[in-house]
């Protein structure tokens, strides 16, 4: 117990001398007179005409000032800008918190406050520069209070439209695999095309076996006419041989 209090003790030291740091250096920072004079100028007046103007009188305070935003008056085209991007969010303005705080950074004095507006209520923010014991506008800001049931349907609505788009690439991509079938049915379509046609084949022809005229060998008639002869018992007298012709089977072979 005693070395548990021991490290909240050095942990509450830790703090206190954080806190006194930071007070000492924002009071060094900001002069007195400063947070007076900006918290008793026409910061609030400001953003009254501000957010009274109609959509043409910003659009002439913007050409009359330069969009560049290199001119001297960038810092108020920067906070009419501002006012611009989020009036659509916030309507028209209803009333200002007389409530106002001074922040200094990087020297850059901020003026700070809470205004309602129609829609809903705002933090509104208008920073100043020193120049020369003068302060000029160096920009501002309209940050707009959503509650938390916007919050979640702005949520919702930005992870469907994430969610759709991935969808929807997922969908044409797997078209376009499906496609690569019929480009290369397409390839080979065009190939086949440009093949020359083969050239056809000849006609067989018949052949047609000429018959062998075997009646002028003599010696071959004699022993036919021989062999016919004692085949049927007879005398070669009687027997002529006018032709013989080769037959396409033997019944010789056969026996």
């Amino acid at each position: 117990m005693k070395k548990l209090l021991l490290v909240l003790c050095m942990i509450t030291c830790l703090f206190s001398f954080a806190g006194c740091s930071s007070d000492s250096d924002s009071s060094e920072k900001l002069a007195p007179s400063d947070v007076s004079e900006l918290l008793q100028g026409e910061t609030p007046n400001m953003v009254t005409s501000l957010t009274g103007m109609s959509d043409a009188d910003l659009d002439n305070m913007l050409t009359t000032y330069g969009e560049d935003g290199e001119s001297p008056n960038a810092g108020m085209v920067a906070f009419i800008e501002a006012w611009t991007a989020n009036k659509d969010d916030l309507g028209a303005l209803v009333s200002i918190d007389s409530t106002q705080t001074v922040v200094m950074e990087n020297d850059i004095y901020e003026v700070q406050m809470d205004a309602t507006f129609e829609l809903r209520k705002a933090e509104v923010a208008i920073d100043f520069k020193k120049e020369s014991s003068q302060y000029t506008i160096s920009g501002g800001k309209f940050d707009p209070i959503f509650s938390m049931g916007e919050k979640l349907e702005q949520a919702a609505l930005n992870t469907l439209m994430g969610m759709g788009t991935v969808f929807v690439i997922l969908i044409l991509i797997s078209l376009i695999i499906s496609c690569f079938k019929f480009i290369n049915k397409w390839e080979e379509s065009r190939k086949k095309a440009a093949q020359p046609a083969p050239a056809p084949a000849p006609e067989a022809v018949p052949v047609v076996e000429e018959e062998e005229d075997l009646s002028d060998d003599m010696e071959l008639v004699a022993v036919i006419t021989a062999a016919i002869a004692a085949s049927e018992n007879t005398s070669t007298d009687g027997l002529v041989v006018r032709s013989i012709r080769r037959a396409k089977t033997s019944k010789w072979k056969r026996s």
